[in-house]
């Protein structure tokens, strides 16, 4: 990263790049989606050929649903990365927030962390709306 550039450009950079990747990750779920949904559709004509028709073997039907458990993995792959990209496009669109000093209210405030017989903590903005704890702290998970 330019420190003559500064903080913003790239955290935009990055932000538009991930979102790319989540319309990229949404195009593909949908369209894995599309292709289990036509696998099924053909498990229910192999089915029918075998069992009622007899034109086909039973074993035919092997093929369908090996496909489809295999489709089911890539698409909950493709739903991880999803959900990771997401992840990445909040965390960005948080920084940016801060950098354009527009964090005060979205992010935790650390109340039950104030302690009040403290005697500046109330003075200096510690814990609570619009406090250093809330500027500071990206934590996705509590402790």
């Amino acid at each position: 990263m330019s420190s003559s550039r500064g903080p913003r450009p790239e955290y935009s950079a990055r932000l538009e790049a991930r979102r790319r990747a989540v319309l990229q990750h949404e195009k593909m779920f949908r369209l894995i989606g599309m292709f289990r949904l036509a696998v099924a559709v053909t498990f229910l004509l192999v089915a029918w050929l075998s069992f009622w028709s007899g034109q086909l073997s039973g074993w035919w039907l092997l093929v369908p649903i090996v496909t489809f458990l295999g489709l089911v993995i890539v698409h909950d792959r493709v739903d991880q990365k999803k959900r990771r990209a997401l992840k990445a496009v909040t965390f960005y669109e948080d920084g940016l927030a801060r950098i354009d000093d527009l964090w005060m209210g979205h992010g935790p405030a650390g109340e039950h962390l104030c302690d009040d017989s403290h005697l500046y903590a109330a003075d200096l903005d510690l814990f609570g709306q619009a406090s250093l704890f809330e500027l500071l702290c990206t934590a996705r998970t509590q402790s």
